[in-house]
């Protein structure tokens, strides 16, 4: 088809570019991801440990979550390129249109397509929209979770308040490009899904 052909190129190539500027700060938010962890590691390698027990369950969800904006970015890109075809079939046609008077017709099946595209577009911002809650949900009980550990371990005198401090300070850092990468992940999965088409 050609609109499958010029929604490649209008849709998929446009989103790929997008896709650039985040890239580079995945990049950036992987190194010191990197960097921060390897210092958690020695300050007390076991609750770095124990800190990122947290992550391997939240990674789950993210994933699944992403799973989902892949396919109905997929499912966008296949819709823009029917609206395409659809209007440039319609418009080169204009004339045998209007010569059996099917514009209402041909009304109805473009607001069919243009309904289609809204409701695939609010299922992405929908799941776009749980990925804040959910890596805030997962970060905030993990934090919780190591504080009364922490706290525990101070009673017991197995750790001392300057490690405790150090480590939490850390662990704060190490948050924020957590976050940043999960957040980007949605960009990339329909990137992804742009990429495949084309």
């Amino acid at each position: 088809k050609s609109g499958t052909v010029v929604s490649r190129i209008s849709s998929d190539v446009i989103q790929l570019e997008n896709s650039m500027s985040t890239l580079i700060s995945f990049t950036q938010n992987v190194i010191f991801t990197i960097l921060y962890v390897t210092a958690m590691l020695f300050t007390s390698w076991k609750l770095t440990l124990l800190s990122l027990i947290v992550f391997p369950i939240s990674a789950v969800g993210i994933k699944s979550i992403g799973d989902r904006i892949r396919r109905v970015s997929r499912n966008i890109s296949l819709n823009v390129a029917d609206i395409t075809a659809f209007l440039t079939e319609k418009i080169n046609s204009i004339k045998i249109v209007k010569g059996f008077t099917r514009e209402d017709f041909e009304k109805k099946t473009f607001h069919k397509y243009s309904r289609q595209n809204y409701d695939y577009a609010i299922k992405v911002v929908r799941y776009m929209a749980l990925l804040k809650p959910f890596n805030e949900i997962f970060s905030t009980v993990g934090m919780a979770f190591l504080i009364l550990f922490c706290a525990w371990q101070i009673s017991l005198g197995n750790m001392t308040i300057g490690t405790f401090a150090t480590f939490i300070g850390l662990v704060i850092l190490a948050y924020q490009p957590l976050k940043r990468l999960g957040d980007s992940n949605a960009m990339f999965q329909r990137a992804m899904a742009s990429a495949r088409r084309i």
